[in-house]
C-alpha cells in the first residue's frame, strides 16, 4: 500500500505527501526514532539539516531533510552513510522520480547553497519582514489568503504593503481586486496578503537571477526555503481555508513542499488543488501576476470566468 509505514505496516494518511519516496515510515513511528546515543534527534528546519541516521526500535532509517521538513525511510541494506543508502536505493531503482534524483544530486550541495543565498541577502542588502503583511479588516480564519513571490525592492518607499493593496490607485490593487477578488464575490477588506519570500532588496530578483547566473525559479526555491519558518508561523496565525498563489514560482514551491503532482499554472490557473502543508489541509488556487495576465491575454482571458465558476460551486 502507498500510505503503509515500513515498520509498523499501518496505513497512515500523511504517508501519501511523499510517496516518492521507498519504505517511509509514519508518524506514530516518527516519534519514537532516537540517535545512536538513544537521544532525540536534533533536527533545524531553517538550514534543512538533522542527525542521521536514527533509530526506530532498533531499526536503522535516514532522513531526507529538505523544505522544513523530513521524511524518515528505514534503512534494509544497513548502510554506512545517508550517500550510501541513496546510492543503494538508485540501483535498485527506488528513487528514479525527480524528487529522488534531486535528493542524490543536492546531498553534497545543500549546505553550499545555503551559504551562497545567505550572501545574496547581504550582498544585495536584504530587508525582512518588508513590506509587511496586507490584513483586511473583516478577515476571519478559515478565509483566503493571497501568497505574492517576493517584498520587491526595498528603495521603492511606495510599497507599504504586501501586493499594494492598501492603495486603491496602484495597477495591483486594481488586478487583485478586479480579477481575483471580484469573481470570488470577495473585496480587499476580506482577505489577507503575504509574500512567500519575507525579503526585499535593492533591486528586482530577476535582474540578481541574471547578474549571478542563476536560474530565476530556482533562485525564488533557495530564498523561500530560507523564508519558509516565517511562511509557516503566519499560516498558523492566519488559519485560512484558501490560498492563492500569484505565479509559477510560488504555486510551483507549494507545489513541491505539499508533494503533490507537479502542474504547471497555464494547465491549471483558477483550479481548486487541494494540498496540505504541514498536515493543514489547504485549497489552493493558482492565479497569473498582473504583468503575465496582460501580456499574454489569449492564454488568461479565461482567469476571471474559471474563478467566477469556482466561486459558483464552492457557494462562497
Amino acid at each position: 500500500m502507498k500510505n503503509e509505514c515500513s515498520i509498523c505496516h499501518q496505513s497512515d494518511s500523511s504517508l501519501m505527501r511523499d510517496i516518492g519516496w521507498p519504505n517511509r515510515v509514519c508518524r506514530i513511528c516518527n516519534a519514537k526514532a532516537v540517535t545512536e546515543t538513544g537521544e532525540t534527534p536534533n533536527w533545524d528546519s531553517m538550514d534543512d539539516c538533522g542527525d542521521n541516521p536514527v533509530f526506530i526500535d532498533g531499526i536503522k532509517c535516514w532522513r531526507r531533510y529538505r523544505f522544513g521538513g523530513y521524511v524518515t525511510m528505514r534503512d534494509s541494506y544497513d548502510c554506512v552513510s545517508e550517500e550510501a543508502f541513496y546510492d543503494k536505493l538508485a540501483t535498485e531503482g527506488l528513487i528514479g522520480s525527480p524528487s529522488g534524483k534531486r535528493a542524490l544530486q543536492e546531498l553534497k550541495m545543500v549546505d553550499t547553497m545555503k551559504e551562497s543565498y545567505r550572501n545574496l541577502k547581504e550582498k544585495y542588502q536584504a530587508r525582512k519582514a518588508y513590506p509587511p503583511d496586507f490584513r483586511g479588516t473583516d478577515y476571519k480564519k478559515g478565509g483566503l489568503v493571497i501568497v505574492g513571490q517576493d517584498g520587491g525592492i526595498t528603495t521603492k518607499s511606495i510599497v507599504r504593503k504586501v501586493l499594494m493593496l492598501d492603495d486603491e490607485d496602484s495597477s495591483l490593487y486594481k488586478y487583485v481586486s478586479q480579477h481575483i477578488l471580484s469573481p470570488l464575490n470577495l473585496t480587499v477588506d476580506q482577505i489577507i496578503a503575504l509574500n512567500l519570500v519575507n525579503l526585499s532588496f535593492n533591486t528586482s530578483l530577476a535582474r540578481i537571477a541574471k547578474w549571478e547566473s542563476i536560474p530565476f525559479d530556482d533562485l525564488v526555491n533557495g530564498l523561500a526555503e530560507l523564508s519558509y519558518d516565517d511562511f509557516k508561523e503566519k499560516l498558523s496565525k492566519y488559519k485560512p481555508k484558501y490560498v492563492i498563489t500569484l505565479g509559477q514560482p510560488v504555486f510551483q514551491f507549494l507545489q513541491r513542499k505539499a508533494g503533490v503532482t507537479f502542474h504547471p499554472i497555464r494547465e491549471v490557473f483558477a483550479t481548486g488543488i487541494e494540498i496540505v502543508l504541514d498536515n493543514d489541509p489547504l485549497i489552493c488556487l493558482p492565479c497569473v501576476h498582473m504583468r503575465t495576465y496582460n501580456v499574454n491575454r489569449k492564454v488568461y482571458k479565461d482567469q476571471d470566468n474559471r474563478l467566477r465558476k469556482w466561486a459558483l460551486n464552492q457557494r462562497l
